[in-house]
């Protein structure tokens, strides 16, 4: 599916149906519109009162702040019901049309237990959240992947000599599962060379350090440019890692400018794709929701996504099953 094909689907079945929710988007505008209007006149005349009155601070910035918070809920909870609307008219379709066979849940994700399991939860994390799940076949792969944030507890000593706890991104990307088509009893790691000076790319190294994952060493100095291997078993991890497969590792990390860190765990290949804080397949409130720049934006990532079973060459089944 290319965009002329894109352009097709939306002018026939997208466009009347966004058309339909334009006006719920137009619903967000204004109800966050009135909390800015509702959160500005809330602090100024709590400044007022504060300065004009003899009423406990304490009482004032506690009566503020829980109106901010209502505002802030009302409108998240808003922005919230529209996303998920606009993704199950917008991604949905343009899932079905790359493959038929594919499914999607917005509010669905891979599910946590996995996740762990993958060993790509680098350095541990308090707090899990996905969404964007989408399950299948892409030729003859199954597959599962869906957006991933992970976070982590930080504690901070303020001014005042107290201490507070923040939570802080560990992980925010796509999480891609596909079937190896082959039995392995080991667990081998590629992760993000240790070389590179990056507190976010340090997360995610911290995740495959340590024994009994010995490093491996390979015949690809290009490869070895941009990641390390940790392997339980180094004739398994060099029977994995073919060097076809290292080369199209490389050059989809060089093509994207998208970080990859992968895992071969259990029979199954997972692969976690990130770069920034950025979240995927959003619609814009800024941007009418008929759109169709938001609409081939999506479709771009999802592309980017699905296209790496190809790039990675795995429909060739370049493992086989004893």
């Amino acid at each position: 599916m290319n965009i002329d094909d894109l352009k097709s689907v939306f002018e026939k079945d997208l466009q009347p149906q966004l058309a339909v929710i334009e006006q719920e988007r137009c619903d967000v505008v204004v109800t966050r519109d009135m909390c800015v209007f509702v959160g500005v006149l809330a602090v100024t005349i709590g400044t007022i009162v504060l300065f004009g009155t003899y009423i406990d601070p304490n009482i004032i910035m506690v009566c503020v702040g829980i109106i901010l918070a209502i505002l802030g809920l009302i409108y998240q909870m808003k922005w919230n019901e529209y996303r998920v609307v606009y993704k199950q008219k917008v991604i949905s379709s343009i899932i079905q049309s790359i493959d038929d066979s594919l499914e999607y849940n917005p509010t669905g994700s891979i599910e946590r237990e996995v996740y762990d399991r993958s060993g790509l939860s680098p350095g541990g994390y308090s707090q899990f959240e996905g969404e964007d799940f989408i399950s299948g076949k892409i030729g003859q792969t199954a597959i599962e992947m869906s957006e991933i944030h992970t976070k982590y507890k930080v504690k901070r000593r303020t001014a005042g000599g107290k201490t507070k706890t923040y939570m802080q991104t560990r992980f925010r990307g796509m999480v891609i599962i596909a079937d190896c088509n082959k039995h392995f009893n080991s667990q081998t790691f590629v992760s993000i060379d240790k070389g590179k000076d990056d507190s976010f790319l340090e997360n995610i190294k911290q995740g495959f350090v340590g024994t009994p994952h010995n490093l491996v060493r390979l015949e690809d100095p290009e490869f070895e440019r941009y990641f390390d291997v940790h392997s339980t078993n180094q004739v398994e991890a060099r029977y994995l890692l073919t060097p076809a497969f290292m080369q199209r590792v490389v050059a989809f990390r060089e093509n994207t400018g998208k970080y990859l860190a992968l895992s071969f765990v259990e029979g199954k290949l997972f692969i976690s794709v990130s770069g920034g804080d950025m979240k995927y397949f959003e619609p814009k409130l800024s941007d009418s929701a008929t759109d169709f720049n938001t609409v081939k934006d999506i479709f771009s990532e999802l592309k980017l996504l699905m296209g790496l079973i190809d790039a990675l060459d795995l429909n060739t089944r370049i493992w086989s099953k004893a």
